[in-house]
């Protein structure tokens, strides 16, 4: 049977139109969900904490079926609370709240030769260590929170009595310069790559390079440490979680600070551990006690993500000799 298709004229006024249309019925949409759940959390419009991945990641017992076992558990348990109490040291100090935004863990084989029968069978002394991300948000400014909150809710209020074709692009234009300018003023994210087995920059270019960061940054102890400024301006997503919940899409600013030792950059300008080097194949992973256990942190990569001055000031406030005393333990 031979296709048929219709070909209707579609000039590009009509064509743009048609999207202006479509993108603000899916605008409205968005608005009366946001509305419609209320707050959903404590600290909207700022990102929710993911209150599932959290839970399960002290549900021990679900984790062990995964192949995770008690050593290593543990030792995630133990890093998460140390790293806490450093936020909220500074925190303290400072007049900041903290929270904890994701924890994004993995209890399977780190590598792909190696079969989750034989990672399950391994030993505790002949395990490498997994990778564990955790992300936290620091609240820097709790009165820009605020006026965000008061913002947002005026803003949801306006676009319900206003909204029409003409004024779509004016209110896009107003939620992409305040959502950037109120989530700069509010927030800094801040990752924690636990024993990583790749390091971005954070952002990446289209063929995924790492951006390099333009500047060194001096911080105590760290292998690496820098800090990379985006040239591009803030869209409507910048500030969005990525799929992978602890960077933003296009922060204002990143900096990249490493602990323990890492190989040279690769051709992606990410960085990977020494530890890892030797991890070829199934039997030159798992056939040999580790000289470094599992539960030992051995190399930690850290991102601060948000406006360049807010940036600077966590990295000046954070106890970084505390954090570096962790590697090794």
């Amino acid at each position: 049977m031979q296709n048929i298709y219709l070909k209707i004229p579609f000039n590009d006024t009509c064509m743009k139109d048609f999207l202006s249309t479509y993108l603000l019925f899916v605008f409205i949409c968005i608005i009366h969900s946001a509305k419609s759940q209320q707050y959903p959390c404590t600290y909207w419009p700022a990102p929710c904490p993911n209150t599932t991945a959290i839970s399960q990641a002290d549900d021990w017992s679900v984790r062990k079926g995964n192949g995770a076992i008690d050593q290593g558990l543990a030792f995630q348990r133990k890093i998460r609370n140390q790293l806490t109490e450093v936020l909220q040291k500074a925190a303290k100090q400072n007049g900041w709240q903290v929270y904890q935004l994701t924890d994004e863990y993995f209890d399977g084989p780190p590598f792909q030769f190696i079969s989750f029968a034989n990672w399950e069978a391994t030993p505790y002394e002949k395990r490498p260590p997994v990778w564990d991300d955790l992300a936290f948000i620091l609240v820097v400014n709790k009165d820009s929170l605020t006026q965000w909150r008061k913002w947002m809710e005026e803003f949801q209020q306006n676009l319900e009595k206003n909204v029409n074709v003409q004024s779509f692009d004016a209110m896009q234009n107003e939620q992409t310069k305040n959502t950037a300018t109120f989530t700069e003023g509010s927030i800094v994210l801040i990752h924690f790559g636990i024993n990583p087995y790749n390091v971005t920059t954070g952002m990446q270019d289209e063929g995924q390079h790492s951006l390099i960061p333009q500047y060194a940054l001096k911080v105590p102890g760290a292998f690496y440490a820098g800090l990379l400024i985006n040239k591009n301006p803030p869209d409507i997503n910048a500030y969005e979680l990525t799929y992978k919940g602890y960077f933003f899409n296009s922060p204002a600013a990143v900096a990249t600070i490493l602990f323990g030792n890492f190989q040279p950059k690769n051709a992606f300008n990410n960085w990977r551990p020494v530890f890892e080097k030797p991890f070829t194949s199934s039997a030159a992973t798992l056939n040999s006690e580790k000289a470094i256990k599992c539960d030992v942190l051995q190399n930690l990569a850290i991102h601060i993500e948000g406006r360049e001055d807010k940036v600077k000031n966590i990295i000046q406030t954070l106890d970084w000799n505390t954090i570096h005393s962790m590697i090794g333990k």
